[in-house]
């Protein structure tokens, strides 16, 4: 199964279970769902440009 696949289901179980939890009101569910469409897709781009740049700089 590709890595992006187990991240994607594991971040829906997690919302899943965060609701279950704290109820679909709570400021804890909004912060798992902020943080799983949120912050994870801006630092997989973040972490693709990083690795994009590696020629960029000299290796000791």
């Amino acid at each position: 199964m590709p890595e992006s696949l187990v991240h994607l289901i594991f971040c829906a179980r997690c919302v899943v279970v965060a609701i279950l939890l704290f109820g679909t009101q709570s400021p804890e569910v909004l912060a798992i769902i902020e943080g799983v469409f949120v912050e994870d897709p801006v630092m997989l781009i973040f972490i693709k440009i990083a690795n994009n740049m590696k020629g960029w700089f000299e290796s000791e």
